[in-house]
């Protein structure tokens, strides 16, 4: 709460931080900075990583990983002593975009496992929600064996397993 505010602080931003529910909400008075914010979504399920991130230079798209893992992300020490990252999102073209910025910054492929058809309870009540995409991986450790190439802002790679969940 209060690195966000010094951060905004320290850019000039004028800006509120107040609870509501389950999480945090910056209001940014700015129409400038709301303009360019909203390039990257809004809402949920409408977020993105945008060809500006993902143009980054290395050093810069890895701090950028650095900061939206530390706000977003859920890490863990692995048995073997390996951190380990877990991600989670609704939004698919958020999903597929981390991916790639970890594959550029620090040649990491992040696993992914799509979940369809389910259902949460939130506050007492049974909902379904939407599709969650959750991205695992070791940190900063390039996989033994992973091919990628990027060509246009599109990530390709070699799958060597494909597993079926039940629903």
């Amino acid at each position: 709460n209060s690195l966000v505010s010094d951060k905004l602080s320290n850019l000039g931003v004028k800006h509120s931080i107040y609870s509501k529910k389950t999480a945090k909400h910056v209001c940014i008075s700015s129409k400038e900075w709301c303009c360019f914010l909203a390039q990257f979504g809004v809402g949920a399920l409408n977020k993105q990583i945008t060809p500006l991130i993902l143009d980054l230079p290395k050093f810069l798209l890895s701090a950028f990983l650095d900061g939206y893992l530390a706000a977003d992300g859920h890490s863990d020490i692995n048995a073997a002593g390996t951190k380990t990252y877990t991600v989670a999102t609704i939004s698919r073209n958020l999903a597929y975009g981390l991916q790639m910025c970890l594959l550029k910054a620090w040649g990491v492929y992040a696993s992914m496992i799509i979940r369809k058809n389910q259902t949460n309870v939130i506050e007492g009540r049974t909902v379904n929600v939407h599709t969650p995409y959750t991205l695992s991986f070791f940190e900063k450790q390039r996989a033994v064996g992973s091919k990628y190439f990027i060509e246009d802002n599109i990530c390709w790679v070699n799958i060597t397993d494909v597993k079926k969940y039940a629903s």
